[in-house]
């Protein structure tokens, strides 16, 4: 059988400390806010919940789970405040064995240990944000080397997502219809580019002939 540990901002309890993961990990997924508002004198209720963004939004989530190693109690109390103290309380970047790709992020609440459950640490992430984050950050790039538009095709996970756009030459872009031009230089970004779950096909071309690169930069997330 495969032991795995935790990864806690990048480091592996396993790898670097011999703590393991047991097998009671509990991942709860986030809920669906709602925004239900009665409306007298009418059949059913009015539903709100995405009136604001058009989509849906997500509650927090928690993560919770043991961590264990076979040692000693002088062993295990240093090792319970190592974490209190390097982790506790903190904003971090947990990575579970069920999601290798992905991390969630939240404040680390270090449980208490007890001499009754030797060996045993218990950690949680009571109100993680909603989405798993992909561990690096996407970047597509293309060459331009003409006026005439290309179609750059940028994958996205669940989560919609405005990319930060760079260019090397003055270039054009097109998004649903709409025209922009970029300059380079600086970072681009504009809430109506905004990458939905799937494929999405993006058009850019040179304002003048020569040649240059364009760059989009987005963090990806899913549920």
């Amino acid at each position: 059988m495969m032991l795995y540990g935790i990864k806690i901002n990048g480091i592996d309890t396993l790898e670097n400390w011999g703590l393991i993961l047991l097998a009671d990990l509990v991942e709860t997924p986030p809920a669906r806010k709602e925004n239900i508002v009665p409306v007298p004198g009418s059949d059913g209720v009015l539903d709100l919940s995405e009136t604001l963004t058009g989509e849906p939004v997500f509650d927090t989530r928690s993560v919770s789970g043991t961590l264990f190693r076979c040692a000693d109690q002088w062993t295990m109390a240093y090792l319970h405040g190592m974490l209190l103290d390097n982790y506790h309380g903190q904003r971090v970047r947990l990575s579970v064995p069920s999601d290798l790709f992905h991390y969630y992020s939240g404040v680390l609440q270090i449980g208490e240990y007890s001499e009754n459950a030797p060996g045993r640490i218990p950690f949680s992430v009571p109100m993680a944000d909603p989405w798993r984050y992909k561990n690096e950050v996407t970047t597509v790039k293309d060459v331009l080397t003409s006026t005439d538009f290309i179609t750059i095709h940028l994958h996205n996970e669940r989560r919609r997502v405005v990319p930060a756009i760079t260019v090397t030459a003055a270039t054009r872009v097109r998004w649903n219809k709409s025209i922009y031009t970029l300059q380079p230089g600086q970072d681009f970004r504009d809430l109506d580019i905004r990458l939905e779950p799937g494929d999405n096909a993006i058009e850019a071309a040179l304002v003048a002939a020569g040649a240059g690169e364009i760059s989009f930069t987005y963090q990806e997330a899913r549920l």
